[in-house]
Order: C-alpha cells, then sequence, then structure tokens
C-alpha cells in the first residue's frame, strides 16, 4: 500500500470536505475492486484445486504395488520438489503484493479535555478497529498525558484482550508530552518484538490530540519515525495551533493532518473511511490474478508429468495414512481460540500435502459433528467447509466423540477412509470429558491399532489427557498454555506419527 494510497484512505475518513469531488469515482472504483477480488478469489480456488488434485495421485502412486523403482521415486521427489518452490514463489507474490500494516493509536488524555470527550476517542478507536478485523492490519494503543501508558499491545489484539483494556482505561488529566510518547511509541511497540510488532509491516502512526505538545523534541523522535518510514497521521480536535500540529505530521503535512471541530464528530466519519480501506486492500491485489494464472498453467505442467510417470512406477516406501482431528468446540473456550484451532488443523493438512496421508475433521461438544470427511479433502472442498464451521459452544462429550469417529469415518469407506491405511487420531481439547467410556472406545483403538494423539490446552487434568493417548502416554500427550502456541507442536506432531509408523512419509 502506497503512502499515496495511505492518504487518500485518512482523506476520505477524517477530511470528507476535501475527499467530495472523488467519492462517486471511488464508489465505481470499488466495484471494480469487487470484481478483480472475486477474480483472485477463483484463481486462488483453482490453485488450490490443482495442488490437491496432484496429491491426489501422489497418494495413488504410493501405493501401488510391491518393487520399488528408485529413478521412479526420485522422479516424484523432483516434481514435489518443483511444487514446493512453485508455492512458495506464489506466497512471496501474495505477500508482495497484501502487505501488513501496524497501526498505532497514540491518543490525548491531557487535562485540558473532558472525560467524556476521552470516552469518544476510545469509542471511535475500536470502531476503527472493529471495521478493520478480516483485514491484515493489527492495532495498538497508547495513552499520553504527563506520562505515557500502553493501553493494548499488537499482542493483546491477537490475543482478543484489547477491548478490555480499552474499555478500562482511566483518564490521566495532566499535561500533553506528545514527543516524550511518540519516542515511547517507537521503543516499546513498533521496535518490540515482545509486543508482537510485525517487522515487515507497514507503520502507521495516529495521533490524536486537542492541544499542542507541552514538551519539546529533543531527542529527534520525528527524525527517527521519517527514518523508519513510519507514517504519520495528525488528527486535531478543536482549539489547535496549526504550526505546530503540523511538525508532527509526515510529509506532505498538508495532506497529513486533519482537523475537527469535537470529539463527537469522529464516528461520522466511520463509513467514508471504510469504503475506502475496502477498496484499497483490493487495490492491493489487483496484479495477483497474473501470478496466480501463471502458477495454475505450471502446476497443470508438472500434473502432466506426473501422469506419465504413474504407469511407470510399481511402489514407493511410503504407507498411506488417514488422520483425523477431534477438535473441542465446548463453551470452556473463547471463539477466537476455537479459530486458532481450525487455523492450525489447515496448518497440518498444507503441510503434509504432498504426503500419502489424507485428513478429516470431526467438532465434539454437548454433540459431534463431521466438519470434512476423507471424500471431501480428496475432493478440495475441506478447507471451505472448516472455514465456515462455527463453535458449538456446549460441553465436552469426548468419549462419545470418539465412538463417532470410528463408526462415521474410519470404519465407513462412505467417508473415504482407506481400509489398508494406517490411522491416527488427534484429539485437541482444553477441558476433562464430560461423559464416560460406556462402550470401552479406547479398547477399540487399541484393538484397530489407532494412534491416539492428545494435545491439551491451558487449565486442565494432564492424568486425564494422557488417559485419552495411546501408549507410550508420555509420548503421545502434549500441553500447552495457550491456543497461540499450537503452531509449536507441528514438527512434534510429526514425529509422534513417524515413530509409530516409521513407512510414513
Amino acid at each position: 500500500m502506497t503512502w499515496t494510497r495511505l492518504f487518500l484512505f485518512f482523506c476520505l475518513y477524517f477530511f470528507p470536505s476535501f475527499a467530495q469531488d472523488v467519492c462517486e469515482e471511488e464508489k465505481l472504483h470499488l466495484k471494480t475492486c469487487n470484481k478483480e477480488l472475486q477474480e483472485k478469489n477463483q484463481y486462488i480456488t483453482n490453485v488450490e484445486n490443482n495442488f490437491f488434485a496432484v496429491k491426489k495421485e501422489l497418494r495413488q502412486v504410493r501405493t501401488l504395488g510391491k518393487n520399488n523403482i528408485p529413478e521412479s521415486i526420485e522422479q516424484i521427489a523432483a516434481l514435489q520438489k518443483q511444487l514446493d518452490d512453485l508455492v512458495q514463489k506464489l506466497n512471496e507474490s501474495l505477500q508482495t503484493e497484501c502487505d501488513a500494516v501496524d497501526v498505532v493509536f497514540l491518543f490525548d488524555g491531557s487535562a485540558s479535555m473532558r472525560t467524556s470527550d476521552f470516552e469518544i476517542s476510545k469509542k471511535f478507536i475500536w470502531n476503527v478497529v472493529t471495521r478493520n478485523k478480516y483485514s491484515s492490519t493489527q492495532f495498538a494503543a497508547v495513552q499520553f498525558s504527563r506520562d505515557i501508558r500502553t493501553v493494548f499491545t499488537f499482542k493483546d489484539y491477537m490475543e482478543s484482550t484489547a477491548k478490555e483494556k480499552l474499555s478500562k482505561e482511566e483518564h490521566m488529566q495532566a499535561l500533553t508530552n506528545t514527543y516524550m510518547a511518540i519516542r515511547y511509541v517507537l521503543a516499546n511497540l513498533f521496535n518490540n518484538v515482545t509486543s508482537w510488532a510485525d517487522p515487515k509491516a507497514k507503520k502507521v502512526l495516529v495521533i490524536i490530540t486537542d492541544g499542542v505538545p507541552s514538551d519539546y523534541d529533543i531527542n529527534d523522535v520525528i527524525k527517527q519515525c521519517d527514518d523508519q518510514g513510519i507514517l504519520r497521521v495528525i488528527i486535531g480536535v478543536g482549539n489547535r495551533d496549526e504550526a505546530k500540529l503540523g511538525k508532527l505530521a509526515s510529509e506532505p503535512k498538508e495532506e497529513n493532518v486533519f482537523y475537527i471541530m469535537g470529539h463527537d464528530k469522529l464516528d461520522g466519519l466511520l463509513n467514508k473511511l471504510q469504503n475506502k480501506i475496502c477498496c484499497e486492500r483490493h487495490a492491493a491485489r489487483k496484479e495477483l490474478s497474473h501470478a496466480i494464472l501463471s502458477s495454475t498453467e505450471q502446476i497443470a505442467a508438472l500434473k502432466k508429468q506426473l501422469d506419465d510417470l504413474v504407469p511407470k512406477l510399481n511402489k514407493t516406501e511410503c504407507e498411506a495414512v488417514d488422520v483425523v482431528f477431534l477438535f473441542d468446540g465446548s463453551s470452556s473456550m473463547k471463539t477466537s481460540d476455537f479459530e486458532l484451532n481450525k487455523m492450525f488443523i489447515w496448518n497440518v493438512v498444507m503441510k503434509n500435502k504432498y504426503s500419502s496421508t489424507q485428513f478429516a475433521a470431526v467438532q465434539f461438544s454437548g454433540n459431534v459433528r463431521t466438519v470434512f470427511s476423507f471424500k471431501d479433502y480428496m475432493e478440495s472442498t475441506a478447507k471451505e467447509k472448516l472455514g465456515k464451521e462455527e463453535h458449538m459452544q456446549d460441553l465436552t462429550n469426548t468419549y462419545k466423540a470418539i465412538t463417532y469417529v470410528l463408526d462415521v469415518l474410519f470404519n465407513n469407506t462412505m467417508s473415504g477412509a482407506d481400509p489398508a491405511a494406517k490411522k491416527v487420531l488427534i484429539i485437541f481439547t482444553d477441558g476433562v470429558p464430560s461423559d464416560y467410556s460406556t462402550s470401552d472406545v479406547l479398547k477399540q483403538c487399541d484393538d484397530q491399532g489407532i494412534l491416539r494423539i492428545t494435545i491439551g490446552i491451558g487449565n486442565v487434568d494432564i492424568n486425564k489427557i494422557q488417559e485419552l493417548a495411546s501408549k507410550p502416554k508420555e509420548e503421545n500427550a502434549f500441553y500447552i498454555r495457550l491456543y497461540n502456541e499450537l503452531d509449536s507442536l507441528l514438527d512434534k506432531l510429526q514425529n509422534a506419527i513417524s515413530s509409530s509408523f516409521p513407512g510414513v512419509c
């Protein structure tokens, strides 16, 4: 996103009179952007379908016969390497065209403003955050007066605690030490990875103030911001000194300083900004379709090479594996954590997309529900179904859910299960079971050779988690404190499966 686009972005939000002449043109442009985004999403769907078609072929190739043909195995490995390189190239293109943005709100808490206006400023900040919750933007906020205080960090925002912290923030009611506050933002947020700042993100500092600074720029913080490419947008409220506020803003000053008469005017600007936000995000992806179309053609060519290879091959050294994710949807977890669990599941799937493994997923709570079956996975509809799955928010009927997995997935060929495949059940839960194993379902799993890996999250009974896992318990039961630590288990899961089934790859 260029600074020019960011300028227009804030013009439409904070200075509607300036943007009046371009509003109609932007509405038309937004429609065009929306159409381009739909086309881009269709291209991505086509690419993913081809990825999974190749993956399906590889699974079939890996399980054909008895005699190894080394040169064919090498050819498959070479094809996989080409596909991996292609995926990496496409991901780099996506990242280039859609930069992440870190935004810090630095808002005035001086004695010159009423507490009611201070509350309006907080409400406005959260309205901006809410309007952008599904974007590649993350937020932090700092109140400044004589002292400076972090209200919420990027980490708080990602962990869904920002709203509560912002609402509890009290009005400081002292001086207006603006330059000291900017220096604080650089040290404690933008340049501090413990705040979860993204070193590669674009950086935007939005300063909301109703007065001129009480201090001076003795540390040359404005130059530090310029050197780091931080866009500074100033919102002056009520009485103001245009020259002094202009010193705080990025160049060109006249495009990055905005004034409103009172705090009660802030919310009236939200809709105009939102149209621009949507359009800018779509416009940032305009070039993607070319890269994705090219990738689709390359994948088709690679798949043809694979099709030519299949008749020459009898067997590789790999075994087929069926994996079911059984994940907790009980009311004891936050919906944001439920979404993190879904993201982790798909990360595991993508890590194994070229292997001889196929996947299914089930959510359990008071009831049990198939999210996607093995058949859905092989037909490339799994990602969409997982994305749409909603949080059940009820009990934790774990044993009932395991029985369901046996009956509906592992032992049901209609689900796309492979009777000859090795079987792995990965259970995610943040609580102990609400029910009991009345049908001795764990023994049924052991009798069928199903490897059970359990992941306990948060305040759970470790002994109960280990009871659900296969032996050796200590190697197949994992514990983490928070759902955002799930990705740290990716390699451990892989190792647990490989050590139990050495023929899997």
